[in-house]
């Protein structure tokens, strides 16, 4: 089964679709973008978009945000979750950016060196600054879709990685992790997915054992 081809054709319509967090198709500032991925992680892309703006302006680089309070970031960050941990993070991309004058490793390797830079995030970023398609990231829409198209046998993210990274070739993987996002988002629900208006119901073992208990 080519699944690289089936969701191609399944899901082009939803590559064209804005990305739900704002800042990774207006900015391609590495301060920016990177603040915004970190802030985005077990929070809804809403609740980013809402408050990414005002942080921003009052810490517009990476040198303004290196003095500030735990407390006073924390204030400008409403409805993010672990917005403790997640200052931390910032202020440390901050720092690594003072440190290099703004230049950035692009290496997964190296930049999930840094606390609070995973695998995922890492890969987003430089998706979007440097069009460096390494990864296959994977939020909980991506995984949502894939564990009910039951193609794959892999029990973990990082196991799934693994193996889609040898099924998708450069070039397609965070295309497919936008397209999946998105329909995972808007089509393949949590609660209520629209199975009968479903492109890939055919192929999903989940639409299938539906189908077979009604």
């Amino acid at each position: 089964m080519d699944h690289p081809a089936i969701l191609r054709t399944a899901l082009t319509s939803y590559a064209k679709l804005p990305h739900p967090l704002h800042i990774l198709d207006t900015s391609t500032s590495p301060w920016e973008v990177m603040c915004g991925i970190i802030l985005s992680a077990a929070t809804t892309d809403a609740a980013v978009n809402a408050a990414l703006p005002g942080f921003l302006a009052k810490y517009p680089t990476p040198e303004t945000v290196v003095a500030a309070s735990k407390d006073d970031m924390i204030a400008l960050l409403p409805a993010i979750a672990h917005t403790g941990g997640k200052c931390d993070y910032i202020k440390n991309w901050a720092n690594y950016l003072i440190q290099h004058r703004g230049q950035y490793s692009t290496s997964i390797g190296e930049l999930t060196q840094l606390q609070g830079i995973g695998r995922k995030t890492a890969g987003i970023f430089l998706w979007v600054l440097a069009k460096k398609d390494e990864s296959f990231p994977l939020d909980t829409h991506c995984l949502r879709v894939l564990e009910r198209l039951g193609w794959y046998a892999a029990t973990t993210p990082k196991a799934l990685e693994k193996l889609l990274l040898t099924e998708f070739p450069e070039g397609t993987r965070n295309l497919t992790h936008r397209m999946l996002t998105q329909f995972g988002r808007l089509h393949c629900t949590y609660r209520n997915p629209q199975c009968a208006t479903c492109p890939l119901r055919a192929e999903c073992k989940f639409f299938g054992n539906s189908a077979a208990t009604t």
